[in-house]
């Protein structure tokens, strides 16, 4: 492992006392034994559960729920008798259960099909957990789409708008959250043939 630091000046004092600073340069280190261990990652069932409801050839409505709890994750199988104890109480500590919601609907008029949906998928980190770094925060989707159903082909446009929070720091004792509000628009096109 290899870092130049350009020759920049650092000080371990205030540069203003006089001390001649310190020249960082090139540093180098390495690893004499390679650093090996066993470990195997349990990831906690995902429950899901939905229902339609289908009005003829007027349309549908649907909900999906899933529930998951990732604080129940374990990491196990440490060699020398090491547990990741540390880990699993940072998981345990850190993580909620969450329950992502999905509801959506069609319209049918004729060969013509209208859509609409909303989907819900909150974070599984805990408010004020320190691992908070580019971690999303509640997550929204909005979708719409319109497509067209004939006997042998069929054609379909879906518009997906999501947006949910970032946040990020480097040095929580000295710098305030960087918070970003993302968003993403896609456009999704389809044309199909039925043999």
């Amino acid at each position: 492992m290899n870092a130049n630091y350009n020759n920049i000046d650092y000080w371990y004092n205030d540069p203003t006392s006089g001390e001649a600073p310190l020249i960082l340069g090139a540093e180098s280190s390495s690893l004499k034994s390679p650093n090996e261990y066993n470990w195997k990652l349990k990831i906690p069932a995902k429950y899901r559960i939905g229902a339609t409801y289908i009005a003829g050839k007027a349309g549908m409505f649907g909900i999906d729920l899933e529930y998951t709890d990732l604080s129940k994750t374990k990491l196990t199988e440490g060699d020398g008798n090491y547990n990741f104890g540390v880990e699993n109480n940072v998981i345990k500590n850190d993580y909620t259960s969450t329950l992502n919601v999905k509801v959506g609907g069609e319209i049918r008029f004729e060969d013509l099909r209208f859509r609409a949906g909303y989907a819900f998928m909150p974070t599984a980190l805990k408010s004020g957990s320190e691992f908070k770094n580019n971690a999303h925060s509640d997550a929204h989707y909005i979708t719409g789409g319109i497509g067209g159903r004939y006997e042998t082909w069929y054609w379909d446009a879906a518009l997906v708008y999501g947006f949910w929070t970032t946040r990020y720091n480097y040095l929580p004792a000295i710098m305030p959250d960087v918070v970003s509000d993302v968003s993403s628009t896609q456009l999704r096109l389809g044309l199909g043939f039925y043999y």
